[in-house]
């Protein structure tokens, strides 16, 4: 597996290529389009979280799956919690997230950072819609849809590794999905 990222201005794509018997394939394909400026509101807390902390809808198939959804709940939990030791702990180091409710792409220190400051963590916890798991031996590609307290739903791709039997997330691209109408 080869994960190429692209960050320009405001504009971000992540592309995951996967090797199969005919030669390389695209297998994720996810742009996202960072904020003009930092978001006006940052999420609130005040909801207990079930979904995902101690329940989530999806069935691991594997036991690389079961690791991933294990390290997943516990790094929601330690986020809702504002958890810094343990949320670090399931996060590698060369971690990026990157959101299109951001105005900028976070690396694992910004993130803790944002943690020890309270200003991105204790947040009411973001519900688990669906999910698929991928699993590469020792790597799973998460795709998953997600509802959060307030705001659109949101498309995740998340790319998790295990070392030495820990996993641990390397990559989160996040986009909101905007509702489109149509007028006849």
């Amino acid at each position: 597996m080869g994960v190429v990222q692209r960050h320009d201005g405001k504009q971000h794509m992540l592309r995951v290529w996967v090797e199969r018997p005919a030669g390389w394939r695209l297998f994720v394909h996810h742009e996202v389009q960072s904020l003009p400026a930092p978001p006006t509101t940052t999420p609130g807390t005040g909801k207990e979280c079930i979904n995902p902390c101690q329940t989530v809808p999806y069935t691991p198939a594997s036991d690389n799956e079961r690791g991933v959804i294990a390290a997943y709940q516990a790094l929601e939990t330690s986020a809702h919690h504002a958890d810094v030791a343990n949320w670090g702990n399931h996060i590698a180091e060369e971690f990026q997230l990157v959101s299109s409710n951001s105005d900028r792409a976070l690396t694992k220190e910004e993130r803790l950072e944002g943690l020890r400051k309270s200003s991105f963590g204790g947040v009411s916890p973001t519900e688990l819609l669906s999910a698929n798991l991928y699993d590469f031996d020792s790597t799973v590609v998460m795709r998953s849809q997600h509802q959060p307290a307030k705001g659109a739903p949101l498309q995740i791709s998340r790319v998790w590794v295990n070392r030495d039997g820990v996993w641990s997330l390397t990559l989160s691209y996040q986009t909101a999905v905007q509702s489109t109408t149509t007028t006849r």
